[in-house]
């Protein structure tokens, strides 16, 4: 299948971001909070991570829909679609359950899981529609956000199967934005959709917060709008930066190609020093700084290796 490398290089930034901060939150006692991730409702930079994976899972649903729908048809691309969600889903299931076993396994990946199928499901309604769609979702959540037995499913990790359905949002703007980059006439014209949509989205998130509490634990319809908005400023400044300085951004793609694999290796990073060595955030920040810096070199290299022999998880 035909890879897009706009969408290789900001799938691999999120995978090197997301190594880094679980790195050094791991190793470091006294990392600066900026720095750190899931404090709370406090939107943090390493917090993009996940909105970033949510926008570039879309867009990959786009490409796939677009290179197999010739080639197998509605029902070939449907099955192949579950499919992978169903093993994003599964995958994050087995990790978080080993990971945190006392608590309700529910992670970024389930997440992805299930916006991959409510995206895919309304992949071949209008742009129009799909905005109705977004817009049904979040007039859903803010009338429903009082509600006790709401408030109780949205109490879960990542907002839980409800949070997924918000965040499936960012996965349709994905999904959107990858159709106007495959169909543009100028890089220009496809830069100020990008910042243009980027901006009313933040505006828009602004308002909504006014009444609804703005919740990135609750993934609530004001903390989606808002890191929408972000990631596709975020996204347009990668696609510059590709535009301009591609040769550079090789290292990216690497990690890009071997997202999952690179997923599930920070998982077993993790696993090691927590129940086999039985250390947690043992050094100094400067000392748990260089580690992580080096960790994330580690992972290049096997990124590489692993891309040359054509070894990689797959959903």
């Amino acid at each position: 299948m035909k890879r897009d490398p706009v969408t290789d290089v900001f799938r691999g930034l999120a995978v090197v971001l997301m190594i880094f901060v679980s790195a050094l939150y791991l190793l470091s006692h006294d990392v600066p909070f900026p720095m750190l991730h899931n404090q709370g409702n406090d939107f943090l930079f390493f917090d993009l991570v996940a909105p970033m994976f949510q926008f570039v899972l879309g867009m990959s649903l786009f490409f796939i829909v677009q290179n197999k729908l010739p080639l197998v048809g509605r029902d070939g691309v449907t099955w192949d679609v579950l499919r992978r969600c169903f093993v994003l889903f599964l995958l994050g299931f087995v990790l978080d359950s080993v990971s945190y076993l006392d608590a309700m396994p529910w992670g970024v990946l389930q997440s992805l899981g299930l916006s991959g199928v409510i995206v895919f499901l309304i992949s071949s309604r209008s742009n129009l529609e799909k905005i109705l769609f977004s817009a049904f979702i979040l007039l859903a959540y803010s009338l429903l956000y009082y509600n006790p037995l709401f408030s109780s499913l949205i109490s879960m990790p990542h907002g839980g199967p409800i949070g997924a359905i918000s965040y499936s949002i960012i996965s349709i703007l994905g999904f959107m934005s990858a159709e106007v980059m495959h169909k543009r006439r100028s890089d220009k014209g496809f830069l100020e959709f990008l910042v243009k949509t980027a901006l009313s989205l933040l505006v828009l998130g602004a308002i909504v917060g006014l009444f609804i509490p703005y919740s990135k634990i609750h993934v609530s319809p004001s903390f989606t709008l808002a890191a929408s908005g972000l990631v596709m400023i975020l996204f347009s400044v990668i696609f510059l930066l590709h535009k301009y300085l591609g040769n550079y951004l090789g290292f990216l793609k690497e990690f890009g190609r071997t997202a999952l694999t690179m997923w599930v290796l920070q998982y077993i990073f993790g696993w090691i020093f927590l129940f086999v060595l039985h250390k947690k955030q043992f050094l100094d920040f400067t000392s748990g700084l260089l580690v992580s810096v080096g960790v994330v070199i580690l992972m290049y290299f096997i990124a590489l290796a692993l891309n040359k022999l054509n070894i990689r998880i797959s959903p």
